[in-house]
């Protein structure tokens, strides 16, 4: 079953973890957190912070307040998810209720016919910041690969009009077609960080974090061909997928990046 379809029925069952993790994708905050850290330690570095300790000391404090700002947001919509009475008021099934229908029942049925629009008005500055740090980078990467062909503001610009012509659908549509990306992409840009934070001042080669990487793109990969649900003779995969550890909870790469970086963090270190 693709995650997408029972992410709303598994917010109601012991698998709510796992998907909420999956679900967690979509608000892609991790991928705009990459283009965020690089703004902000250039920030640090032009108003003149030029210690190594002072960096890092700034750049905690800005993430430790960022970190309450989200913990209090999203615990604030995971508090009312979890009391909400949209079952007993509809009496509809778990596997039938729309992620749109669900936020305007919570707004409404708290703050009345106006909290439709304080939600709305929430969910647009709360989209802002990563429509804005993402925009830039497409603008920015399309301009490196084209070598100047594109220029930036006409990559930002493309990027704003083919975003407003898809932000048309509704939000289940654009999560249908945009999960299988994010499936991919996520596991990545966590395998990227994780191990940066983890390995960075002690792993002084590339060679370890790009195998670690690939690895996690090839059962990314398998995870959005199981997802896709296509006619291809794929089950040995699927199998050995759904037997790797912790797929229970969507982190069926985690062992596997984390073998393959051992393994060659060993043979580059005893190479050089």
């Amino acid at each position: 079953m693709k995650p997408i379809e029972q992410g709303i029925e598994g917010l109601y069952s012991s698998k709510a973890f796992s998907v909420g993790f999956a679900e967690g994708y979509q608000t892609l905050d991790v991928l705009a957190s990459v283009i965020f850290a690089g703004i902000i330690i250039s920030a640090v570095v032009s108003d003149g912070y030029t210690s190594v300790r002072e960096r890092v000391k700034i750049t905690i404090s800005a993430g430790m307040i960022s970190t309450l700002a989200l913990l209090l947001i999203y615990g604030g919509l995971i508090y009312l998810g979890a009391t909400s009475d949209y079952l007993e008021a509809t009496g509809v099934s778990p596997s039938e209720i729309s992620r749109t229908n669900l936020l305007l029942h919570i707004s409404t049925s708290i703050l009345g016919k106006g909290g439709t629009y304080v939600m709305a008005i929430a969910i647009a500055f709360a989209c802002l910041t990563t429509a804005i740090a993402l925009t830039s980078a497409t603008g920015s990467i399309f301009e490196k690969m084209s070598k100047g062909r594109i220029p930036y503001k006409l990559g930002v610009t493309l990027c704003t009009f083919i975003s407003a012509f898809i932000s048309v659908n509704s939000v289940d549509s654009i999560i249908n077609y945009a999960i299988n990306i994010l499936l991919f992409i996520y596991p990545i840009v966590f395998t990227l960080i994780l191990y940066i934070l983890l390995f960075g001042r002690f792993v002084e080669t590339r060679t370890p974090f790009i195998a670690s990487i690939i690895a996690t793109a090839l059962v990314s990969l398998i995870s959005v061909l199981k997802n896709l649900n296509l006619n291809w003779n794929l089950d040995f995969l699927f199998q050995i997928k759904d037997s790797l550890p912790l797929n229970n909870y969507h982190l069926e790469w985690v062992i596997p990046s984390l073998v393959t970086f051992v393994i060659f963090a060993v043979f580059s270190r005893e190479r050089k």
